[in-house]
C-alpha cells in the first residue's frame, strides 16, 4: 500500500476513499492539471495475472468510450512502477450504500435513483456492454443526488457467459442474475435484474433473495418468487417481471422496467424519462435529428435536405424540414442574422451575429416556440451543446457553460494564445468548439485547450 503524498503515473496519493475485493481506491491529484481523481489501484492477486491486466486495460477502454451523465468518466487506466490503476472522476459524495442507512426511502427519491442508473445502464447496452456487477457499491451519488455508474472492471461484451476469465462468479451475491450463476449468456436484462434487487432493497432495506448461507441465497435466485414487497402490492407485478428467471421474460430495457415501477404508483415521469421520450420524438422535433432538420437563416438562404431541392424560410428565422415530405413546416423568428444552431434533447439555441455584440435566442425543442434570447459577457462566435450544457466561444477567446434552462453562466474559461506553451502548435484559423469523450476541446488562434466538464 502506498504511502500518502506518493506520487505514480502523473497522480499523488491524498487519501484512501474505500477498499473493495478488487483493490483499493484513493482519493488522488492529477498533477499536470491540479484537479482530484479516483485512483484505483488493482490488487496484487489480479494485477499479476497477465490475462487479468489485458482484459481490465480492453474494458477499462470500452468504459471510457461511452460519453454518458450517469456513467463515471474514466480519465486513464495503465500499468505504472508494477501497480495497475484506474483513474476516474472524482465525486463529492457517497455510494448507495450509504443511502441504504437511511432506509426505507420514499418511493419517488428511490425510482429517481435507480432511474439515472437505469439510464446509464441502456447507454451502455445501446454499445452492446453489460456491467454484470450492478450493486448498491458501485452507483456513487452526489449532493444533488445525481447518480454515477462506476467500476466497469467486470464488463464483458454481450453474449459471453457469466463468468470470469478465472472461472468466477462475475457479480456480487445479492444481486446474481439466474443466468449469470448458470454461467450462460448475459445481456442487458441482467443488468435490469440486478437492478430491480437495489430498487427493492431501497424500498425494504434487504435485498429480495438474500438468506443464511450463500447457497441459500444462489438457490434462492435459481427457484423461488421473489418476497412481498411490504407496503407496495403494486409494485409486485413490476417486480416479478423485472426478476423473472428467464431474460426473455423481463422488460426489455432497464428502462421500461423503472417506467412501469412508477406508473404503477402513480407517479410522473421522471426528468430522466421525459429527456428519453423528447430523444425518441427528435424526429419529429426542431432538432438536428433523422427526421428533421434545422437551419438557421440570415436573409433568404437555401434550406437542403437529402434530397437537392431548395426550400425557401424567412429572413432571420430558423425553418424546419420534414425529409419525409421535403417542405418547409415551420420557420421560428429569432435574432438578427442567425448563423449557427447547437441542439440539446431539449433546447436549440441559435446564435445570432448582428444583435449588437451576438445574441443567443433558445427554443423549446418539444413546442417550437422560442422561450429567450439573451446576451453574455462578450461577442458569441461558437456555440456547442454537450455534458448538460451550452457551451458559448467569445471573439475575446473565452469559453462560457450556459445552463441550458436558466440562460446564467455556470462557468468560464480564458483560452491560451498563440504562444501557450501547453497547447498544440498548429494553425486553426477562427475559434471553434468540439466535444470529444469526457471533454470539450475549445480552439482559438493556435491553441487547442482540453476542458474537464
Amino acid at each position: 500500500m502506498p504511502d500518502l503524498g506518493t506520487q505514480l503515473a502523473g497522480y499523488r496519493i491524498d487519501g484512501v476513499l474505500g477498499r473493495g475485493g478488487m483493490g483499493v481506491v484513493y482519493r488522488a491529484t492529477e498533477l499536470a492539471l491540479d484537479r482530484p481523481v479516483a485512483l484505483k489501484l488493482i490488487a496484487p492477486e489480479f494485477a499479476g495475472d497477465a490475462s487479468f491486466r489485458e482484459r481490465f486495460l480492453r474494458e477499462s477502454r470500452l468504459a471510457a468510450s461511452i460519453d454518458h451523465p450517469g456513467i463515471l468518466p474514466v480519465y486513464a487506466a495503465g500499468e505504472a512502477e508494477g501497480e495497475l490503476y484506474l483513474a476516474n472522476r472524482f465525486v463529492d459524495g457517497n455510494d448507495l450504500r450509504a443511502v441504504l442507512d437511511d432506509v426505507p426511502l420514499r418511493p419517488e427519491r428511490a425510482l429517481t435513483l435507480v432511474g439515472q442508473v437505469a439510464d446509464a445502464l441502456d447507454a451502455a447496452h445501446a454499445r452492446r456492454l453489460v456491467h454484470r456487477d450492478v450493486k448498491p457499491g458501485n452507483v456513487l451519488v452526489d449532493a444533488a443526488d445525481h447518480c454515477y455508474l462506476c467500476d466497469f472492471g467486470l464488463t464483458m461484451q454481450l453474449g459471453a457467459g457469466g463468468t470470469t476469465a478465472s472461472g468466477r462468479l462475475a457479480g456480487s451475491l445479492d444481486y446474481l442474475a439466474p443466468e449469470q450463476i448458470r454461467q450462460g449468456r448475459v445481456e442487458g436484462r441482467t443488468d435490469q435484474y440486478a437492478l430491480a434487487c437495489v430498487l427493492y432493497e431501497l424500498l425494504s432495506g434487504s435485498p429480495p433473495f438474500r438468506r443464511e448461507t450463500e447457497a441459500q441465497t444462489l438457490w434462492a435466485h435459481m427457484q423461488e418468487e421473489p418476497p412481498a414487497l411490504p407496503g407496495y402490492p403494486q409494485l409486485e407485478p413490476v417486480l416479478a417481471r423485472a426478476l423473472a428467471k428467464e431474460q426473455e421474460d423481463r422488460y426489455e430495457t432497464c428502462s421500461a422496467f423503472v417506467d412501469g415501477a412508477r406508473a404503477a404508483l402513480g407517479l410522473a415521469p421522471s426528468p430522466v424519462a421525459v429527456r428519453r421520450r423528447r430523444r425518441r420524438l427528435g424526429g419529429r422535433l426542431l432538432a438536428t435529428g433523422a427526421t428533421l432538420l434545422a437551419v438557421a437563416v440570415a436573409t433568404t438562404v437555401l434550406l437542403l435536405t437529402q434530397s437537392s431541392e431548395k426550400l425557401l424560410a424567412p429572413a432571420n428565422s430558423v425553418g424546419v424540414i420534414d425529409p419525409a415530405s421535403r417542405a418547409l413546416v415551420r420557420a421560428i423568428p429569432v435574432g438578427n442574422t442567425p448563423t449557427e444552431v447547437a441542439a440539446s434533447d431539449e433546447w436549440v439555441w441559435v446564435l445570432n451575429s448582428n444583435d449588437g455584440a451576438g445574441t443567443i435566442s433558445r427554443i423549446d425543442a418539444q413546442t417550437r416556440t422560442l422561450v429567450s434570447t439573451f446576451s453574455i459577457a462578450g461577442t458569441p462566435r461558437n456555440l456547442l451543446s454537450a455534458f448538460g450544457s451550452l457551451w458559448v466561444g467569445t471573439v475575446e477567446g473565452r469559453v462560457l457553460r450556459v445552463d441550458p434552462g436558466t440562460d446564467l453562466v455556470e462557468d468560464s474559461w480564458t483560452l491560451p494564445n498563440a504562444g501557450a506553451s501547453t497547447a498544440f502548435e498548429v494553425d486553426l484559423g477562427a475559434g471553434w468548439l468540439a466535444v470529444g469523450p469526457n471533454a470539450v476541446w475549445a480552439g482559438s488562434q493556435r491553441a487547442i485547450s482540453r476542458i474537464d466538464p
